[in-house]
């Protein structure tokens, strides 16, 4: 009797980071637009008045920077946006 072990058998398993990517699209009119992001996870923290300040804005992109996309040209709040994808760092 024997055995065989094989590698190729073994996957790399890849876990969850501690903030969830996620993103939200919509098509309006002829227009794809993306939002790509991840949420900062709370982890039982108080984060509002404690771990950020009332008056300092917490950064939303966990561990990517949070992005926007338009499948073509469109106006927000009366400014022209060329097709693209467009974030702050």
């Amino acid at each position: 009797m024997f055995s065989v072990i094989s590698t190729f058998a073994q996957q790399n398993l890849t876990t969850p980071q501690a903030s969830q990517e996620a993103s939200v699209s919509q098509r309006i009119g002829l227009t794809d637009i993306v939002v790509k992001y991840h949420r900062p996870a709370v982890n039982k923290r108080e984060v509002w008045g404690t771990l950020v300040p009332y008056d300092q804005v917490w950064r939303a992109g966990a561990n990517q920077n949070t992005t926007i996309s338009f499948s073509t040209d469109v106006s927000v709040d009366n400014n022209k946006v060329a097709a693209g994808t467009y974030g702050c760092i």
